[in-house]
């Protein structure tokens, strides 16, 4: 049975537990829909349950409490389970990142390596004169999503003053927000087309100045966001700013036409080879670079085999040389 298979049984035990000891002590019955969507609360009609239980002297109290604290277990070791698989994962995505050798594959990059650590969905965002400026973003619902969230964010883009993001630009603290529909401190363009229920933001620092916001909503365990989920991204944010800290100080120009002998071959590869290129040069998979472009694995197989024939080289790590060799010398001209 898969990971998320167990997990689904588990909740449905616990839920299941909820029930049926509410009706044996006459409580109120439960949204049995939230709580399975909400560990949060599934815990916290666990503990109400045990304590009305223990209190009331009913008939049965004893297996009432035991079968309430074995599923609460349960629960927890689920949630303790989830939470060490995705910190594993944050350690995977962190070091993707690392490998980004400019600033634009970096920046495209943080959306993707976000929705890996199990989100839906991720958007990097600039923080300039404290206006929130919409940079990339990743969907799973695909390409068309991420496009139309990107252009409800602006031009004209809209002041942190106006907006919950405030206090996460002037006092450089992640948000976990659950309030989101009908809030009118949420970025009501961008709000329309994502449908979010909940979501974190977590400041980007770097020279010591916040310059930019990392968004995520959508558990892929279909779970509401909750604390943990702040503090990941607050991880996460933070070893963005250190590498940006570095990137930020390069050029960022990309080689072309005028890099000496690289610019032949350059000139002799179409944008969409050239963004495959870029990727493989920063160690990505084909499976990744085509979850990156929304492109099927063999579409970029396709790419790269074309790549590597324009170029005259034998395999992927030749063509992630030439490409490190003609950005150095774009950088060092």
């Amino acid at each position: 049975m898969d990971t998320r298979k167990i997990e689904e049984t588990i909740v449905e035990a616990a839920v299941r537990t909820i029930e049926s000891v509410s009706r044996a002590i006459g409580d109120a019955p439960s949204q049995t829909a939230e709580l399975a969507a909400d560990r949060t609360e599934l815990l916290a009609r666990l503990d109400d349950l045990e304590q009305k239980v223990a209190a009331g002297g009913s008939k049965g109290v004893a297996q009432h409490l035991s079968e309430l604290a074995r599923a609460r277990a349960d629960v927890l070791a689920e949630q303790y389970a989830r939470q060490r698989s995705m910190v594993t994962r944050l350690g995977a995505s962190l070091g993707a990142l690392r490998t980004a050798s400019t600033l634009d594959d970096f920046i495209e990059s943080v959306p993707l390596q976000v929705t890996r650590l199990g989100y839906e969905r991720s958007m990097f965002s600039w923080v300039r004169d404290e206006k929130w400026v919409p940079r990339s973003m990743y969907s799973l619902r695909g390409r068309d999503n991420a496009r139309r969230a990107l252009e409800a964010g602006g031009p004209p883009y809209r002041h942190v003053r106006e907006l919950l993001e405030v206090d996460t630009v002037r006092n450089r603290r992640s948000l976990l927000v659950l309030d989101v529909a009908g809030n009118p401190r949420v970025h009501p363009d961008i709000i329309v087309v994502t449908q979010s229920t909940s979501y974190v933001v977590a400041p980007v620092v770097a020279k010591n100045h916040v310059v930019g916001l990392i968004h995520l909503d959508g558990s892929l365990e279909q779970t509401a966001l909750d604390g943990f989920d702040r503090d990941l991204l607050s991880l996460f944010a933070q070893t963005v700013g250190a590498v940006l800290d570095g990137l930020l100080a390069r050029p960022t120009s990309s080689p072309t036409s005028e890099d000496g002998p690289s610019g032949e071959w350059w000139n002799s590869l179409t944008k969409r080879e050239l963004q495959v290129l870029r990727l493989v040069a920063v160690g990505l998979t084909n499976a990744q670079i085509g979850a990156r472009l929304y492109v099927s694995e063999e579409t970029i197989k396709s790419h790269v085999q074309q790549i590597l024939r324009k170029l005259g080289v034998a395999n992927r790590a030749q063509a992630s040389a030439l490409f490190h060799r003609a950005l150095a010398a774009k950088h060092s001209a």
